[in-house]
């Protein structure tokens, strides 16, 4: 028997097909079967499974019909726009914090959404450095230059500045009680007057 006739690639119609080849039906075996795409009845053609993880694809042309898990492309190859992750498992929404992001489109393989000025983060949901309070849209620390050990540090939950001795305050610009003279010059605010009133008397 040649391949025509194994193929149901015939002319003759009187007879059925009782058992066709794998991913092959029809009376003649003229059509692929579910789960496999192609047409038999074209010269070269042969019937090719889907890949599709296991769901069904364009009978001709094996385009998958539909994807799981967030994916998108002829075969689920890549993560639907507004996704990310590996598509062959499944891909997870972007997120982005929407104050904190351009779009709530992310990039595709690592998640990384756009940040405006002054937020970080992959979802954008943190103040960059030098910036604090996300309620308040990521404000610049701006610490006092001569009291806080550093001018563009602070705690990003609430801009508080790392002050240098004897000084207090959000921004360090304050002196503590007893202290005083917060200059360039000094460390910090200087001497105690508590102890300085004493030495006087």
């Amino acid at each position: 028997m040649d391949i025509n006739q194994i193929y149901g690639v015939v002319e003759n119609t009187e007879y059925i097909c009782t058992q066709c080849p794998t991913g092959y039906t029809g009376d003649h075996c003229e059509m692929c079967d579910d789960g496999y795409f192609g047409n038999p009845t074209e010269a070269g053609s042969t019937c090719r499974p889907c890949e599709c993880d296991g769901d069904p694809c364009d009978v001709f042309t094996g385009e998958c019909i539909t994807c799981r898990g967030n994916t998108e492309g002829w075969h689920c190859e890549r993560c639907k726009l507004g996704y990310w992750g590996d598509a062959s498992v499944g891909c997870e929404p972007c997120d982005c914090y929407t104050d904190g992001s351009d779009s709530d489109v992310c990039d595709s393989a690592d998640g990384q959404c756009l940040c405006k000025p002054h937020f970080a983060g992959q979802k954008c949901d943190e103040c960059a450095e030098g910036y604090a309070n996300l309620d308040l849209q990521c404000q610049p620390c701006d610490c006092d230059i001569y009291g806080a050990k550093e001018s563009d540090t602070c705690d990003p939950d609430n801009g508080q500045c790392l002050c240098k001795t004897g000084v207090m305050g959000l921004k360090c610009n304050e002196c503590e009680e007893s202290y005083y003279d917060l200059q360039k010059e000094s460390d910090g605010c200087t001497g105690k007057l508590m102890n300085e009133m004493q030495l006087i008397f």
